[in-house]
């Protein structure tokens, strides 16, 4: 979570600095560093299973009565844990009406 560049890799980072500047109010009051980082991971995930959901590969599956289920999960290599983050969705429901196809 600094601004050293690392090259290309750079416009790959550029989402997870938005989820975090999107977060930091909640981010910077977790104080332990290590906190800090699986706290963004989960929020990145987060965003991530709603970047998903946005596609138009995913609501022409929904159109089509194909349901597939897009899950937020974050598996914890230090102690095997996969940990939930109650993220899903299996419809374009939950999404902002701007991100909603009409007709596909």
């Amino acid at each position: 979570m600094n601004n050293k560049s690392l090259g290309l890799i750079d416009n790959w980072l550029r989402h997870v600095k938005d989820v975090y500047r999107a977060n930091s109010e909640e981010l910077e009051k977790i104080k332990d560093e290590n906190q800090r980082y699986n706290r963004l991971v989960e929020l990145n995930v987060m965003q991530q299973v709603i970047n998903l959901c946005k596609t138009s590969i995913v609501q022409t599956a929904w159109s089509k009565d194909q349901f597939p289920y897009i899950h937020g999960w974050v598996y914890d290599v230090h102690d095997g844990i996969l940990k939930d983050l109650n993220v899903t969705f299996n419809s374009n429901k939950g999404l902002s009406h701007m991100y909603k196809f009409e007709s596909l």
